[in-house]
């Protein structure tokens, strides 16, 4: 359990001691700093593939890409033709790109999409959260939790199907052998799986094909609702969630069923598609709805203050980093340091999140650690 420092901690000798403390001007000099490894790089930038680049195939692919970048945003797979506002948007798709240009394909994509360009687009951010708050959707910020999956699938070849569209992939091909799949098991798989994962900004590993995790781990515990076997293996990933379950062919299609923990929290869903990578989309789909649930928020909030301690700033490069860490956050428009105690800060963030969005915020940095047992709000140990 975490203690509170005491009052009587040793000062920072390196900051005056002041009960207030003006807006923070972070220009220390100091390496710049990301808020955390599981940030979504480019979260309105989007890449088609293109059989050509007339206005035309621009036009209908930027539709497309715009529907894409909604389930994005909002963790909703229909998002674009649920609500009216944003169904009337999706007509007028490159009023809402700032920029766009065309490259050529690499192998993987040219043999995958049969493409022979890339089209690039990238999507105006406020364009867009002000198109979701006028359709009153959540918008799902750039740091998210990162996913371990844990999936059965047969080992049995599946055909490739040729694509049907210019933006339908090929069909992937299951893994070599029965059992979880694993890094360089079935690299079309995987990169498929990978895609998929990026087109719905959901960051997302698989474990390691390790002979000591195949023998500690049954498949049948990888099929029920995630076993205490399967936690153990996973302490060692670091993920912020898990998520198990297993793929089999089932007459003419594919079925399954997953599993999603998420702390103490366990959701389980169905999976049944017509083929291979089609269960893999709906398995992503299900993953983006149920976190999309949790850490999108509404824009109809205000901005207000929210007041946090935060202890084990023991010098000039912990309060640099941890300043510059708060400042990175999506969810934050404001830090004022209100006071310096010993090793702890007082600070106050400007934000239109609530006090539980922003603590889901914060743990999925991870450095920032809670308090347990503090009495007076947000409370945290800062773990550089």
């Amino acid at each position: 359990m975490m203690q509170r420092r005491s009052p009587f901690s040793p000062k920072l000798s390196w900051l005056p001691r002041i009960r207030a403390w003006p807006v923070l001007c972070l220009g220390l000099g100091l390496a710049s700093w990301t808020a955390d490894a599981r940030d979504v790089a480019g979260l309105y930038h989007v890449e088609l593939p293109a059989l050509e680049q007339s206005r035309a195939s621009r036009e209908r692919l930027t539709q497309a890409a715009l529907r894409e970048l909604l389930q994005r945003l909002t963790g909703r797979a229909g998002a674009a033709g649920e609500n009216p506002v944003v169904e009337a948007a999706a007509t007028q798709a490159s009023s809402l790109v700032q920029a766009f240009g065309f490259r050529e394909p690499s192998p993987e994509e040219r043999a995958a999409s049969g493409a022979q360009f890339v089209l690039q687009l990238d999507f105006d951010p406020g364009a867009l959260q002000r198109l979701l708050k006028e359709a009153g959707l959540p918008v799902w910020g750039r740091e998210r939790p990162e996913t371990l999956l844990w999936l059965v699938l047969p080992a049995e070849p599946a055909m490739a199907e040729a694509p049907s569209s210019e933006t339908a992939p090929a069909d992937i091909v299951t893994a070599p052998h029965p059992g979880f799949l694993s890094p360089g098991d079935a690299p079309v798989l995987e990169r498929q799986l990978q895609l998929a994962a990026q087109r719905r900004g959901l960051p997302l590993a698989l474990p390691k094909d390790e002979p000591a995790e195949r023998e500690t781990l049954s498949l049948d515990a990888l099929r029920m609702p995630v076993a205490e076997s399967v936690e153990a293996v996973s302490l060692a990933y670091s993920a912020d969630v898990l998520l198990a379950g297993e793929l089999s062919r089932a007459g003419g299609g594919w079925t399954g069923r997953m599993h999603l923990l998420r702390g103490a929290e366990l959701e389980s869903w169905d999976v049944q598609a017509a083929s291979e990578s089609a269960a893999l989309e709906r398995i992503l789909d299900g993953l983006g709805e149920r976190l999309a649930r949790r850490y999108a928020l509404r824009q109809d909030a205000k901005a207000g203050a929210l007041a946090l301690r935060i202890g084990n700033v023991r010098n000039l490069a912990d309060y640099a980093q941890l300043l510059r860490y708060l400042q990175s956050l999506s969810l934050v428009k404001r830090v004022a340091v209100r006071e310096v105690r010993g090793y702890e800060l007082r600070v106050e963030l400007t934000t239109s999140a609530d006090a539980a969005a922003l603590s889901q915020l914060l743990a999925l940095g991870q450095h920032l650690q809670v308090v347990t047992g503090a009495q007076d709000g947000l409370n945290y140990q800062w773990q550089p």
